[in-house]
């Protein structure tokens, strides 16, 4: 074979050769940035999610603890009323004179 049929038939099959190789150096670099890339946004929608239930269950306890709080201060007011020193019965015949000195 003449050296310029070996050139010429040598020469596709190395193009080929180095084409492939690099394909498959970018398809793997490709691919690895891309895997990065999902992950870090899956990482972001995940914490945001986590506090968008944060602030919905903290706004729903401060929701529930308010009319909670409002109902124990009425019930203490309310035993507070009913236990007072002053007994509302004999009071109410007792006459309340202030002492002046």
């Amino acid at each position: 074979m003449k050296i310029a049929s070996k050139i010429s038939i040598s020469s596709p099959i190395l193009i080929v050769m180095v084409v492939s190789i690099l394909t498959a150096v970018f398809y793997t670099i490709i691919g690895n940035n891309l895997k990065e890339s999902i992950y870090s946004n899956l990482k972001e929608v995940a914490q945001s999610r986590v506090d968008i239930v944060k602030t919905f269950l903290d706004s729903g306890r401060e929701s529930v603890r308010q009319p909670l709080q409002e109902l124990r201060n009425k019930r203490l007011s309310s035993r507070i009323h009913e236990m007072s020193w002053l007994d509302y019965p004999r009071a109410k015949h007792m006459r309340l004179v202030p002492i002046c000195r």
